[in-house]
């Protein structure tokens, strides 16, 4: 790749076009985008992408972005990607737009974890998300296991560094449960 930026943006929107993404509400979100460098292992059929943006996406526009482009080149190689950002301030709503698909990229994590990720909303409080856990041993599992992984995860979209903490949760059951043992 060359390092002229005017020329990495150029090759961004000529990805773009080869995806068919080039209405405005897309390619409003990439202002400035550029193609930072592609990794080609010719052996493994496989490329990685690093893009370098000007903010994160908007999930809705990421999802189709990152779709297309698997789904274009899928006949010739295994696409994957990572973003970086200029511009690094977020916003919880972004953090929690990105969490589901956060949660599909782990790898081997047990149903019951998976399941546990899946049906709660996380908590931002500056740069640490914070998971509900059901008991001691799941928190731990999350933050000491899980934690690092899904920090990267969130890194590879563009997300600032952030820290994963977790919490054993009060849920209404437990609550219940305590009113009905204490009589």
């Amino acid at each position: 790749m060359t390092n002229n930026p005017a020329d990495r943006k150029e090759r961004f929107r000529v990805l773009l076009q080869q995806l068919n993404l080039t209405d405005n509400m897309v390619v409003q979100s990439f202002a400035n985008a550029e193609i930072e460098k592609l990794v080609v292992e010719k052996n493994k059929k496989s490329w990685h992408f690093y893009f370098l943006l000007e903010r994160v996406l908007p999930y809705e526009i990421f999802y189709r972005f990152s779709t297309q482009l698997r789904h274009v080149f899928h006949h010739i190689a295994q696409v994957d990607f990572s973003i970086r950002v200029m511009d690094t301030q977020i916003s919880e709503k972004e953090v929690l737009d990105y969490w589901s698909y956060c949660v599909k990229e782990l790898d081997g994590i047990s149903p019951m974890l998976l399941s546990l990720l899946n049906g709660q909303v996380p908590k931002l409080k500056g740069n640490k998300l914070t998971i509900q856990a059901r008991n001691d041993t799941e928190a731990r599992t999350l933050k000491q296991k899980y934690g690092e992984i899904i920090s990267t995860i969130y890194q590879n979209l563009g997300f600032p560094l952030m820290m994963i903490d977790s919490e054993i949760g009060q849920n209404e059951s437990n609550e219940e449960y305590k009113k009905f043992i204490e009589g």
